[in-house]
């Protein structure tokens, strides 16, 4: 699997690969700056890793660089932005386990099948923006499972008699809702 995640600022950045429900990591892989690193991105290639192995990341900063600009704690560990899979066991809105969010490897492969792309030309194409909770999650929308992709993937039929031939999904990340560590900004 290749390893990558963007991070101007710290100078260091270890890779952490973890057993699922376990609490400790079985490796601690630092990044060497020189090998590791290509501009701002931070990265690493390891073989022999099976899809369910957990992972994330822990970044640092030397303490004599500009500690109250940029805030860098090396016992957390970090997700990964850009992960396909996350270890979250609970649903949207619930206290989750004690257990960590983390990142997950997952098996690249995926069947097609019968599905080609459209050919639609670009000049014809209409493009539709949306998040994906926001989408279908008010009871109006008449799906079983609001909030979801499932819940997006019913109203396909919807967007086709508008006319859309291609849905592009706004920031889709994974974070803890209810883990919130200040109160939120005025006007929520």
């Amino acid at each position: 699997m290749n390893f990558a995640i963007v991070s101007e600022h710290a100078t260091e950045a270890t890779l952490v690969i973890q057993v699922p429900y376990e609490s400790e990591p079985i490796l601690e892989f630092p990044l060497d700056p020189v090998l590791n690193r290509t501009g701002n991105i931070w990265h690493a290639f390891l073989r022999g890793l099976d899809p369910g192995v957990e992972y994330g990341f822990r970044f640092a900063r030397f303490p004599n660089e500009s500690p109250q600009v940029f805030r860098f704690d090396p016992d957390r560990i970090l997700l990964d932005p850009y992960s396909k899979a996350t270890n979250r066991d609970w649903s949207w809105g619930e206290r989750g386990s004690e257990r960590q969010l983390r990142s997950v490897v997952v098996s690249s492969a995926f069947e097609w099948g019968l599905d080609k792309p459209l050919r639609i030309p670009l000049a014809d194409s209409i493009f539709y923006e949306l998040h994906v909770r926001a989408f279908s999650q008010h009871p109006a929308s008449g799906v079983s499972r609001a909030g979801t992709f499932a819940g997006l993937t019913e109203k396909i039929p919807y967007l086709k008699d508008l006319g859309v031939t291609a849905v592009e999904l706004l920031p889709v990340c994974e974070f803890e809702e209810t883990r919130m560590t200040q109160a939120p900004a005025k006007g929520w």
